[in-house]
């Protein structure tokens, strides 16, 4: 995510708008925009050989490739539909006006050549790029190439910088005071049950252990998830559960406190 900035020159005219309408459609990962054929805004021949456009609303920038719709009843020549996983990220109701303008490629596609052709990238060209994953500008394909580049080739040092640069770029969590441990594995192994043993275990020797739930390797359900399921509860957050000896005993069908799940996008 990056901040737009606060003020404009005096007299500029302001970058053309757009009203937001959600559509419920699912994107993954992706930041698709779609366009009338006929935008007030920005006419679809302008993006002949652009793959990105840059929408900008509440101080919050991202790149999207656009999509073009003939269909009024879906998407007015005065609105851009906003797809599921991008209107979340720009924070964006229905009916705010959306500032859209063809986008200049990302700067740190240049780190990533080089890095394709099996260069070695320094401290601030990972942050540079870290940064832009955090804020979805860059395309699927282009952080499958950058990610294929650095498996075939990283030095030490490489690794190190890179992954400095994820810590900096991303959202931490913060756990109470005194001594947090923590039981990690390779993950996606299939059959792997040891967090479900290892982590009650321990948190009955009086030490707390924040597990996390990834859904994203090859299971919907990490160790939380399956942990609620054994003990038959039900918790309003989705991605993680604290363990301690005074909030969740070794013992199954015991309650457990859960934590606020960290703020994601």
């Amino acid at each position: 995510m990056t901040t737009a900035p606060n003020s404009k020159a005096d007299g500029a005219p302001p970058p053309p708008g757009l009203r937001a309408k959600p559509l419920a459609l699912d994107t993954f990962r992706e930041n698709v925009v779609l366009l009338a054929r006929s935008c007030v805004a920005i006419r679809p021949e302008r993006l002949a050989g652009l793959r990105k456009v840059e929408i900008r609303a509440g101080g919050r920038s991202f790149l999207a490739s656009p999509m073009i719709c003939d269909d009024p009843s879906v998407v007015a020549a005065d609105e851009i539909g906003l797809p599921e996983p991008l209107r979340h990220r720009l924070g964006a109701a229905p009916g705010t006006r959306i500032e859209i303008a063809p986008a200049q490629p990302a700067h740190t596609l240049e780190a990533v050549r080089a890095k394709v052709m099996g260069e070695t990238l320094d401290a601030h060209a990972y942050g540079d790029i870290a940064r832009d994953l955090a804020a979805h500008r860059l395309s699927d394909i282009e952080v499958a190439a950058f990610l294929v580049a650095c498996a075939g080739f990283m030095t030490a040092d490489e690794t190190l910088d890179f992954t400095r640069a994820m810590v900096e770029a991303g959202a931490r969590l913060t756990w109470p005071p005194g001594l947090v441990v923590d039981k990690h594995c390779i993950g996606g192994v299939p059959g792997n049950r040891t967090s479900l043993i290892v982590t009650p275990i321990v948190a009955a020797h009086g030490l707390i252990m924040p597990k996390t739930s990834s859904r994203a390797i090859t299971s919907p359900a990490g160790p939380p998830t399956r942990w609620r399921c054994w003990r038959g509860s039900t918790s309003q957050s989705p991605r993680c559960a604290m363990w301690s000896s005074a909030a969740a005993p070794a013992s199954p069908g015991a309650g457990g406190s859960i934590c606020p799940p960290p703020t994601t996008c």
